[in-house]
């Protein structure tokens, strides 16, 4: 049993050190890249195409919300605004209610 234990532990550092060995290359490997002014260059450009097409596929889902009446996050998070607003209203209205209701009941003794 306890050389099932051991070799399950040489097996562990085993994989660690090969990934530990894999990020060191992955690393030098991105640097390399990075410093190539062509490869930047593109990953910059496929970067801001795909940011451009995001920004596109937003809109364009913003329309077709905006059609079929589908709130946004914008408009669920204004109506959560607009209801704790209303909510602190209520409760002080209710708190001027009771101190009210409390000096009719002390007036009335």
């Amino acid at each position: 049993m306890g050389t099932g234990a051991n070799m399950s532990e040489t097996e562990n550092n085993l994989v660690s050190s090969i990934m530990n060995l894999g990020e060191e290359r992955m690393g030098e490997l991105v640097g390399q890249l990075l410093a190539n002014p062509r490869f930047a260059g593109a990953v910059e450009r496929a970067v801001t195409s795909g940011l451009r097409a995001k920004k596109g596929v937003d809109s364009t889902l913003s329309s077709v919300f905006s059609a079929a009446n589908v709130p946004t996050v914008e408009d669920v998070v204004e109506v959560k605004t607009k209801l704790t607003e209303l909510e602190d209203a209520l409760g002080d209205i209710e708190d001027r209610l009771g101190r009210l209701l409390d000096r009719l009941e002390a007036d009335a003794d």
